[in-house]
């Protein structure tokens, strides 16, 4: 009896593990802390923007603080949005994985699971997000479809464009808007007692950096397939434009980024610790460059991934201390 549960909870443990490495559960860490990072500095737009007898009753949003619901809710749309939209993007790549080196070990082409059991956790995923969406705001309900939507056609891009990295960018721009969006309810240009500083300016500024980045690192990692691409005959930037020139290409786009970063600093009245971690993330960003120029092109794709991750969460480290801690930095002179 013990043995036939022990193989019962093997199985289970490695359905498990498969449904994770078939959506990239773990790689959440790369589209959440800008989510994150987002939503603490709407928190604190929220409270710019109140009449001071009602910041009293709330301080903690001038903290970048929500509360637990808010927190859980974006947390989830994420990760679901994520899972939904990987999960398609695998299903209708499934034909092409099996004919790659590396992809054909992926759950789906190499039978570990079904497309019946891929299909399933694509279209949960996908309900789960228009339900979360719906018990955020209405608002953020109803312009689900529509950042999903572009989180799909990604997918569909890659048939009829070389340019489905802007496509990919654009689907996780929409992040910081839409969290914004559910942390403040709407939004605004230039609220009345908050001013440009906490309005509008502030999500797209971040949307435009992901982007940017999104392009660049997408650049990168599409030339260790270039070979694969062209001989296929598939659709790709890099394969338009040659390696060379992609490399050129996503250095450009990573010093705009770098540019959005040091704009929504000044913007946002940042201090010593943001610009530290600017520092910290141009030098990633450049490590990566020099990886993808001195280094091979498989082992360059696996470290750019743990690389990503460092971005995101030094940003969202950088702008939690600055907003969380404001007079920890004015009482030490920063």
């Amino acid at each position: 009896m013990g043995d036939r549960q022990q193989n019962k909870d093997s199985a289970k443990n490695g359905m498990l593990k498969n449904w994770i490495g078939f959506v990239d559960l773990t790689q959440a860490l790369f589209t959440l802390p800008f989510a994150l990072t987002a939503m603490v500095l709407a928190a604190r737009a929220s409270f710019k923007n109140l009449p001071e007898a009602e910041q009293i009753l709330l301080p903690h949003l001038e903290r970048g603080w929500p509360g637990w619901r808010v927190l859980v809710l974006i947390v989830a749309a994420v990760v679901a949005a994520r899972a939904c939209v990987v999960g398609f993007h695998r299903i209708n790549e499934r034909n092409h994985d099996r004919a790659h080196k590396v992809r054909r070990r992926g759950p789906l082409p190499s039978g570990q699971i079904s497309l019946i059991g891929a299909w399933t956790i694509t279209l949960v995923a996908g309900v789960v997000f228009m339900a979360v969406c719906w018990f955020i705001n209405p608002t953020c309900f109803y312009l689900a479809p529509v950042a999903l939507g572009l989180g799909l056609l990604y997918t569909v891009s890659i048939r009829f464009t070389h340019f489905s990295p802007f496509v990919l960018g654009l689907a996780l721009a929409v992040i910081p808007l839409g969290t914004w969006l559910a942390v403040t309810g709407g939004f605004e240009f230039t609220p009345p007692r908050a001013g440009l500083r906490q309005g509008l300016i502030v999500p797209l500024l971040m949307s435009l950096m992901i982007l940017c980045w999104t392009v660049g690192f997408c650049l990168v990692q599409s030339i260790a397939d270039y070979e694969f691409d062209r001989e296929r005959g598939r659709r790709s930037l890099v394969v338009f434009m040659g390696p060379a020139n992609a490399l050129q290409a996503s250095l450009l786009a990573h010093m705009l980024m770098a540019g959005c970063m040091t704009v929504l600093g000044l913007l946002c009245g940042f201090r010593m610790p943001f610009w530290i971690g600017l520092m910290i993330i141009l030098c990633t960003l450049g490590l990566e460059h020099w990886i993808a120029r001195k280094r091979s092109l498989d082992w360059a794709e696996k470290a750019f991934r743990n690389l990503n991750n460092i971005i995101s969460m030094v940003f969202l480290a950088v702008v939690i201390a600055e907003v969380g801690f404001p007079n920890f930095w004015k009482f030490r002179g920063w």
